[in-house]
């Protein structure tokens, strides 16, 4: 009974070949058409929003699948401006690095997507391993988040942990966690502030009332990982 979306990775569609007939067989329109919280789909479910309230607060997600086209930007760009009063998320499977730099199509769906629509406040993606956010205060008055968190390449395919964002709607603030139900442990990493901090939330789209607490403000290197699985030797160099 808990309102929920899915949006593609290239795993799921055999990668650049973006082969969704899987996925449309599991995750497609006909899985959600009849709950009350979606909202619509132009290509069965490939890409699709859902229409969320919470203590006032009215949001829309939009979700695009792996391999964006331009007729899925049309779509998102037409959506967005329908529900101009919605605080818009936005959910994609690429769109920055671990640096925090743009990926594959991140900097298109910035600039033909977020940069467009004033409702847009959040981007969140996966695909690469690893956890990054960027704060943008743009011209508009708008803070828009980008935020990645990727596991994947950690023991046991990532050992379960999942980022849980907290909106506290009265104090202007998104409390981010990182938690895994699998370990019972908090936090991938252990250097404080990568998965728990606390990023503002602006409740009016007019830009106006930024209210940040706790905000953390850091300067990061690309995240490099080494990760052992076994003792068994593959190989050895030889001089």
């Amino acid at each position: 009974g808990i309102p929920n979306g899915v949006v593609a990775g290239n795993h799921d569609v055999n990668h650049n070949e973006a082969d969704y007939e899987e996925y449309y067989k599991y995750f497609g329109k006909a899985r959600y058409e009849d709950k009350p919280w979606y909202g619509g789909s132009p290509n069965n479910n490939r890409d699709h929003y859902d229409l969320i309230s919470a203590n006032g607060v009215d949001f829309i997600i939009l979700y695009l699948g792996w391999n964006i086209q331009a007729d899925t930007i049309k779509w998102a760009n037409e959506v967005l401006a329908q529900y101009p009063d919605r605080h818009a998320i936005i959910g994609t499977h690429e769109y920055i690095s671990a640096s925090g730099a743009y990926s594959g199509d991140g900097e298109k769906i910035w600039t033909e997507i977020v940069a467009k629509n004033k409702n847009v406040f959040m981007v969140l993606c996966g695909h690469i391993h690893g956890a990054a956010y960027n704060v943008k205060h743009q011209p508009d008055g708008r803070v828009v988040v980008e935020m990645l968190a990727d596991y994947q390449s950690g023991r046991e395919g990532g050992g379960g942990y999942m980022r849980l964002l907290n909106f506290d709607m009265e104090q202007g603030v998104i409390h981010v966690r990182t938690y895994s139900a699998y370990k019972d442990d908090e936090n991938y990493y252990d250097d404080e502030g990568h998965d728990s901090f606390d990023i503002p939330f602006v409740k009016d789209l007019d830009g106006n009332d930024v209210n940040v607490i706790n905000m953390r403000k850091q300067v990061a290197t690309d995240y490099i990982g080494v990760n052992v699985y076994t003792e068994d030797k593959i190989g050895v160099a030889e001089q």
